[in-house]
């Protein structure tokens, strides 16, 4: 198999892994959440260093940015184990749900295993019990061997319990029964084994959505701390420059009111209504920074 088919086929796997575990709902709301959480975080930081930068005492950008890069982090870390651990918890009783439902559905169907099992095709067994009386009545010779006339070979015939005879008459003297009680139990298996396929199946999407859950949950703080901070990246060497707070700010308005979009959007709601909520959190907390910085100074 060459690279390129062996890529699309994980896609694929991955793709009907997805729509599987249904996680899309939630790794949006996960997104949304901490990305936002991780805006407010860093613009708190940099209003603090704003605020020394008007007192005088600007700060280095190296400071600004090793700070905003470690609390970012931290926050990243908290977000992928946080959510790893929670969501591999709801996913796991999901799946214990899932299978205890399937228990009371198919229990009847758990009452065989594969070592009783016989271990021949279905056409086989449908052969022994649907058509050996059209096979009977076939003109044979007093050599043939019954079961043959039953589709099945010597061994299939003898762990039905067949007799093997050489007359066709003998073969009215088959035991119907246990030939549709081992029918039934191949069948049972089959049903059982499409079921723990199923499962299968179900625990891996569970196990993949948990995975993608918690790396957008760790990255999406990650990434709104650095937007906010990215001003400051460009001349780590000197100190703060007004423009630098200028760009930062302007970007931290224009990347809530993006995010607000994208949420009434999802919501089909008003993005104008959805973007002057997320930009009025950014006002209160610069306003609560700047309420504290004169309580304090004032004192």
């Amino acid at each position: 198999m060459s690279e390129s088919k062996l890529k699309t086929k994980l896609f694929e796997r991955y793709k009907i892994l997805w729509q599987i575990s249904e996680a899309s709902p939630i790794i949006r709301r996960y997104f949304a959440m901490n990305f936002f959480d991780g805006i407010l975080t860093a613009l708190g930081i940099v209003l603090a260093s704003f605020l020394f930068f008007l007192d005088d005492k600007p700060q280095s950008n190296m400071f600004l940015f090793l700070t905003s890069l470690i609390t970012a982090i931290a926050i990243g870390i908290s977000g992928l184990t946080g959510s790893h651990l929670a969501e591999t918890a709801e996913r796991r009783l999901n799946v214990i749900q899932m299978k205890q439902v399937l228990g009371l559905q198919h229990e009847e169907d758990k009452t065989s295993t594969d070592s009783d099992v016989p271990k021949w095709s279905e056409n086989d067994l449908k052969l022994a019990l649907g058509e050996f009386e059209k096979s009977i009545r076939k003109k044979k010779s007093k050599m043939d061997v019954q079961y043959k006339h039953l589709g099945l070979t010597e061994d299939q015939a003898r762990k039905l319990g067949i007799k093997l005879g050489k007359s066709s008459q003998d073969s009215q003297n088959i035991d119907r029964t246990k030939v549709k009680t081992s029918y039934k139990k191949y069948k049972g298996v089959q049903k059982e084994k499409k079921i723990v396929n199923e499962q299968t199946i179900y625990e891996e999407a569970q196990h993949f959505a948990g995975i993608v859950a918690a790396l957008v949950d760790g990255f999406s703080p990650f990434a709104g701390v650095m937007i906010v901070v990215l001003p400051f990246i460009f001349s780590l060497t000197g100190d703060t420059l007004a423009i630098q707070f200028i760009i930062s700010f302007i970007l931290t308005v224009v990347v809530l009111f993006s995010l607000g979009g994208y949420l009434a959007k999802l919501s089909k709601d008003s993005i104008i209504k959805y973007g002057l909520q997320m930009v009025f959190a950014a006002v209160m907390t610069s306003a609560i920074t700047l309420l504290l910085n004169t309580l304090i100074n004032f004192e």
